[in-house]
């Protein structure tokens, strides 16, 4: 179902190459003798099917884009996006931390590692229901502090939650740094 859904609503260079082909063939078999109305129904459908998708936004794409702007910001050593899209009751279970003091652990990170470049690699649903969804999401990333250089592979669990009809974070954790396990964030390295 996954892939149907990334086919159908999110991939419109795999939709429409698809539909090209197939389009091309009924412009042939017309051309050949076939019937134009064959193709021109076909045409219509292309049509339908690449408008749905154009109107439908998946939870992936949606969570990919928030993410998006999370990395964008954390490349310009910025929160806006965090404090855009983390919800109201965010909680980190682990550490107790809230919304506000979560912004203020990200800021410090800020301040003591200059970020050069982040690159999603990969976004996948794990856990689906009707008000949250949870994804793993890995990143490359190119960094630095004082005294020393660093690009490595990070991988994170986000949870989204319906808050007033928008996808919200509710919970971040760290889950592989450089494909080792992370103890969550106690054991991230603090400066």
């Amino acid at each position: 179902m996954d892939n149907l859904s990334w086919f159908f609503f999110e991939s419109t260079l795999a939709l429409g190459g698809v539909l090209f082909v197939l389009l091309f063939v009924m412009l042939l078999i017309w051309r050949r003798g076939g019937r134009a109305r064959t193709f021109l129904i076909g045409l219509g459908l292309a049509v339908v099917l690449l408008i749905v998708q154009a109107a439908v936004v998946t939870r992936r794409e949606h969570a990919g884009w928030i993410m998006g702007r999370i990395a964008a910001d954390v490349q310009a050593s910025r929160t806006d996006a965090f404090e855009a899209t983390l919800a109201r009751g965010f909680r980190v279970p682990e550490t107790g931390w809230d919304r506000d003091e979560f912004i203020e652990v990200v800021q410090s990170y800020m301040r003591w590692v200059d970020v050069h470049s982040v690159r999603r690699r990969r976004l996948e649903i794990v856990e689906n229901q009707d008000e949250k969804f949870r994804v793993y999401v890995s990143y490359l990333a190119e960094a630095s502090t004082k005294n020393y250089q660093y690009i490595g592979v990070s991988r994170w669990l986000i949870e989204f939650g319906r808050e007033n009809d928008e996808w919200r974070i509710t919970n971040i954790e760290p889950s592989e740094m450089d494909q080792k396990p992370v103890n969550g964030w106690r054991g991230l390295p603090r400066r």
